[in-house]
């Protein structure tokens, strides 16, 4: 039944008498911990026969009627300073401990100093030996939550750096495969493909339709010749549901066309090298045409080519380092 107390408390709750010093020490080390941290306090006797009817509607109130008033609070403190076990008898009446367990909102019961038990302590969702150790639970420092941010901050990068650097091995070697070279070849080819089905199948449907439309004109030059005009009608009106019908059925065929070609059309982009070469990479080749995959066996003076997603520049080697894996190229002509 105990529950947890909420991490970072929107507003916290406090019952406890103003004459005492324990409001005090209480908004003190909240103040100190985590200054923005707003507090609602509702005053009540701590002792004597009208105590505890006072800390239940305090309990009370604090879960209905201060969300009403805009001081919603996400924690309760019930908090007392020491004294004789007459004194805190207002904290182990029934009363007190059935509207702590009937609470919606998280409870820490402070109540006496550290040796001092009531049955408050044992129905609270969180004992606090003293009132200043209670507004120490529910808001943590401002510094330590810092630093834990900035520890998450540091991990999250480091994963993240990882990742990436898994990502630029993988690509970086499907890159170099052989199969990346014929990729572009390969689109071409099905593009061509892909617009010549296109115009077959357009030049396919318009002949269907010049051919329903000339039938069309015919049945109506017949029915035109025909004297009696009921048979005229009836056939005129089916011509022309024939018409709209076979012009719906050519314009399902055409979508179902121009929806496969969209469908080609992507898988040719998702293969297109294009697209690799647009975030930055590129391709470096001899004059000859071979595909430079490593800077091992360039020598200054050899010439390349290099392919960047908007064309291609020639260049020179004048000078290789070890040893790093990639040539300092100039002279880009």
């Amino acid at each position: 039944r105990k529950r947890r107390l909420p991490l970072l408390p929107r507003r916290v709750g406090v019952v406890t008498s103003l004459d005492g010093a324990v409001s005090r020490d209480i908004v003190n080390v909240l103040g100190r911990r985590n200054p923005s941290l707003p507090i609602v306090i509702v005053p009540v006797h701590v002792q004597g026969s009208a105590a505890g009817a006072e800390i239940v509607d305090a309990i009370r109130f604090l879960n209905q009627g201060a969300a009403r008033l805009g001081r919603e609070v996400d924690v309760i403190i019930l908090a007392r300073g020491g004294g004789s076990i007459e004194d805190l008898w207002a904290f182990n009446e029934e009363r007190v401990a059935r509207a702590i367990v009937a609470s919606l909102i998280p409870v820490i019961s402070a109540v006496g100093h550290e040796t001092d038990f009531t049955i408050a302590d044992l129905v609270a969702d969180l004992r606090a030996a003293t009132p200043s150790a209670a507004a120490e639970l529910v808001a943590p420092a401002a510094d330590d939550l810092r630093g834990r941010v900035e520890t998450l901050e540091t991990t999250m990068q480091r994963v993240v750096g990882l990742l990436l650097i898994r990502r630029r091995s993988r690509l970086s070697y499907l890159v170099s495969s052989p199969g990346f070279a014929n990729t572009e070849t390969k689109m071409r080819s099905l593009t061509s493909l892909g617009r010549d089905l296109e115009a077959r199948a357009v030049r396919a449907l318009q002949r269907q339709l010049d051919a329903a439309r000339s039938r069309t004109r015919d049945a109506d030059r017949g029915l035109a010749a025909t004297d009696p005009m009921r048979p005229v009608t009836v056939a005129r009106t089916r011509a022309v549901t024939l018409e709209q019908g076979l012009a719906r059925s050519i314009e399902q065929q055409l979508a179902r066309g121009r929806g496969n070609l969209a469908i080609l059309s992507g898988q040719l982009d998702m293969l297109s090298p294009l697209k690799v070469l647009g975030r930055g990479y590129l391709l470096a080749q001899r004059t000859s045409g071979q595909l430079v995959t490593q800077a091992r066996g360039l020598t200054a003076g050899d010439r390349l080519r290099l392919r960047f997603a908007d064309g291609d520049v020639g260049c020179e080697i004048t000078e290789t380092v070890d040893p790093v894996p990639q040539p300092s190229v100039v002279d880009a002509k």
